[in-house]
């Protein structure tokens, strides 16, 4: 029998992880991860993401990514996600449908306890100094939502 890993243990574990993958991908500029709360998630609770003006213009592709336990009772899960464009202000929003398991129950997200999933949302073109605010939640009909742990947001230069 496995020990059983506290939550805790486990958000420091995927942000080890992600900061060690991040450190080694030059294309990746911004990466964060955000826990939801231990109860569920409600759509009020949105997680935000600010990412500093940008150094250099270019192409940047932007992905969510989730991490979910197997107390997840939905096959699919619905997201907005709300960004400001700065200095213009310019607003954008997303709603992606995300599949969490196949037709036969199989979970589509690599892992053991935890199951992580990356979507990708839009490319942009940003200007140097340009930054952004983003903004996610969820809509699904349940308001309180188990089995999301974390949910985050990356952007990274597109080549």
């Amino acid at each position: 029998m496995l020990p059983r890993i506290s939550r805790t243990a486990l958000s420091i574990l995927w942000i080890t992880v992600a900061l060690t993958m991040v450190g080694c991908n030059r294309k990746t500029i911004y990466s964060r991860y955000q826990p939801t709360p231990l109860e569920g998630w409600e759509p009020n609770d949105r997680l935000t993401f600010s990412i500093e003006p940008m150094k250099t213009a270019g192409s940047y592709e932007e992905i969510v990514g989730l991490r979910t336990t197997s107390d997840y009772p939905f096959m699919r899960l619905t997201l907005i996600v709300e960004q400001e464009l700065f200095p213009t202000h310019q607003l954008m929003v997303d709603t992606i449908d995300v599949p969490i398991v196949d037709e036969d129950g199989a979970i589509l997200g690599n892992g053991v306890s935890t199951f992580q999933y990356t979507f990708p949302l839009r490319r942009l073109d940003l200007n140097q100094g340009d930054s952004l605010q983003v903004s996610i939640h969820h809509f699904m009909k349940r308001e309180l939502l188990p089995g999301i742990s974390d949910v985050g947001f990356t952007v990274a230069r597109h080549q």
